[in-house]
């Protein structure tokens, strides 16, 4: 499923998140939860930690703004983003990962 992660994530205002005069994308969330991991969870295999890194290097490294990604890795991804970030950005980032690529239009960043 190609999904466009160069989009903006809004604020409640709907204004364009920034941090440091920089427009937070939903590239720069998705690739910090990715390679974000608890201190506190001895679970994660290092094998997880692979995928892990991978996928946010295919979404980090893509030069174009859609990037395929899985079913699985979608719901990897909620899922980690949803674990370390606010309800704010949960929402944004679910909503954009649920948007079909033709469904996004004049995304500029």
């Amino acid at each position: 499923m190609l999904r466009n992660f160069n989009q903006p994530i809004l604020g409640i205002d709907n204004e364009e998140l920034k941090e440091k005069d920089i427009v937070v994308t939903l590239e720069t969330v998705v690739v910090n939860a990715l390679l974000t991991q608890d201190p506190n969870d001895t679970t994660v295999t290092g094998t997880e930690k692979a995928k892990r890194f991978t996928l946010a290097m295919k979404i980090h490294d893509t030069k174009d703004s859609q990037v395929d990604i899985t079913a699985e890795e979608i719901s990897k991804i909620k899922e980690l983003v949803g674990k370390y970030y606010t309800a704010l950005v949960v929402g944004r980032v679910y909503d954009l990962l649920e948007q079909k690529i033709e469904e996004v239009k004049n995304v500029t960043v």
